[in-house]
């Protein structure tokens, strides 16, 4: 050997072993990179279905305590509310329900009920019910504040 070194080659063999190797722990790696990722966009779509869910409910809400207001004319808040609370399905959340019976004049608008419009003619009367409620998001979003308002008006003419 004369103090030159030897270039040893190994068998093809023995090369892939080494490359195998060589990969050990990389699927690891990747998974530890890629699961804060995944978990992420798993609760981003958790907080859309959970606000989704919310504003269907709020809307369920406004809509049945609207069709009450409109079937019982001179019903009660109080009863107007609960009408809305056990539309929406589920008593457990906090919502706020306000309902107002008002009349509107066909050229004049808003008017007071019992009162001939200008026109002659009786005014329509109207009930509208307006449901509010929050949801908080489970991770704060930029440009969404957090908790999140969610509210729906219905107007509903009472024949």
């Amino acid at each position: 050997m004369n103090g030159q070194s030897m270039l040893r080659i190994r068998p093809p063999a023995a090369r892939k072993a080494a490359a195998i190797r060589c990969r050990r722990g990389v699927g690891t790696i990747e998974l530890a990179l890629m699961a804060p990722v995944v978990a992420l966009i798993l609760i981003g779509a958790l907080d859309f279905g959970r606000m989704a869910m919310e504003r269907s409910a709020v809307g369920a809400a406004a809509r049945a305590g609207a069709l009450y207001a409109a079937l019982n004319d001179g019903s009660t808040a109080d009863a107007v509310t609960a009408a809305a609370i056990g539309g929406a399905g589920d008593a457990q959340r906090q919502r706020s329900v306000e309902s107002r019976y008002f009349c509107i004049c066909p050229s004049s608008g808003e008017w007071i009920c019992g009162l001939v419009c200008q026109e002659a003619v009786m005014p329509r009367r109207f009930s509208e019910v307006t449901v509010s409620a929050t949801i908080a998001t489970l991770l704060p979003y930029p440009g969404i504040r957090s908790p999140l308002p969610i509210s729906h008006t219905v107007r509903v003419q009472v024949i």
